[in-house]
């Protein structure tokens, strides 16, 4: 929904988005390294939560194994989820170390092992604590692109933060078999995704089992029309189903419904998500393409221009127009 980079270095591309052409760049494997070695920037392979449900782990090897350093970090405390996690990372080069960097180790410090955790991008990326004094534990979500405006900025922020808190609070279940999650990320970055694309997605099972849940969860849900149904746990989707809902007694029932839920079940005060609202509403029409995303829209500019010569080539002076126009949707949003 947030893709927004369909040219790159004055040429139209056929993609929408950033990640793959940042892979290709830092992509540093030998070729025989490639059968068996994902690159350095690519969606995680591997689940760290020991509360997802069982038979998600992939039957493939979908990252190099070294049980020496799985062992090191097992013995210093590290569960077999973390373990797998760091091991899979901490057994790469890394792409930038100094003799100075050696040297200086202070094993207290976290430095050495930023330097080394640095070198791996993921969408979906866990931090650690760099130091007692720092931030704690984080999750970053890191796919979204930039948008031309504040407001697209700001909404894609508080979706994604809701989103998490539904999550967490209402004991949401979103896991997929992990090589699904590659497929999706394989083809989200497609031109025309956001509407043509299909997605696998969790469509049922989404809820936690009734001894793991508060009754006022199910309550409140029933209230809102949820229905279980236990045909496929798995289906490919497209972003309005993901995000608005299939429209079904049976379908999903949509993000954003169980963002209303949240709401409800915490109690956040009516004024308060008519704040929100505005936000939620971009987020609503985005997804049903009513709202193009910010590579379509440059696409369309950038095609209908009078200096286009339709061969992919986008002139500085496209370009300068379309930066002025870009200025001009701003300084509507602040009128």
């Amino acid at each position: 929904m947030t893709a927004a980079t369909p040219a790159w270095k004055g040429y139209l591309v056929n993609s929408d988005c950033r990640w793959q052409r940042y892979g290709d760049l830092l992509d540093d494997r030998s070729p025989d390294e490639k059968d068996c070695i994902p690159p350095r920037w690519t969606w995680k392979q591997s689940y760290i939560s020991a509360e997802q449900p069982s038979g998600l782990k992939s039957h493939e090897m979908l990252h190099p194994i070294d049980n020496d350093v799985r062992g090191y970090l097992t013995d210093g405390g590290m569960d077999a989820f973390l373990a797998d996690h760091f091991m899979s990372i901490l057994t790469r080069d890394p792409l930038l170390l100094t003799e100075a960097d050696l040297k200086n180790l202070d094993p207290p410090e976290t430095q050495l092992f930023e330097s080394l955790y640095g070198c791996v991008w993921h969408p979906v990326r866990f931090k650690p604590p760099t130091s007692d004094r720092g931030p704690g534990w984080r999750v970053e979500f890191r796919p979204m692109e930039t948008q031309l405006t504040d407001f697209e900025n700001a909404a894609f922020a508080i979706f994604a933060y809701l989103v998490s808190r539904a999550i967490t609070v209402l004991r949401l279940n979103f896991y997929i078999p992990v090589e699904k999650l590659g497929e999706a990320w394989a083809s989200c970055q497609e031109r025309g995704a956001a509407i043509d694309g299909r997605f696998w997605f969790r469509k049922t099972g989404w809820l936690s089992s009734s001894n793991q849940i508060n009754p006022d969860i199910i309550r409140i849900l029933s209230q809102h029309g949820y229905h279980y149904s236990g045909k496929e746990k798995y289906a490919q989707m497209t972003v309005n189903e993901i995000v608005n809902g299939e429209g079904t007694i049976d379908g999903f029932p949509g993000l954003l419904w169980m963002v209303r839920c949240y709401f409800e079940y915490v109690g956040v005060p009516a004024r308060e998500q008519g704040q929100i609202a505005q936000y939620l509403n971009l987020i609503r029409d985005r997804a049903s393409g009513t709202n193009p995303t910010p590579a379509t829209w440059m696409r369309e500019f950038i095609g209908s221009h009078k200096d286009y010569g339709e061969d992919s080539c986008v002139s500085e002076t496209v370009c300068y127009d379309m930066m002025r126009a870009i200025i001009q949707l701003n300084e509507k949003m602040t009128e």
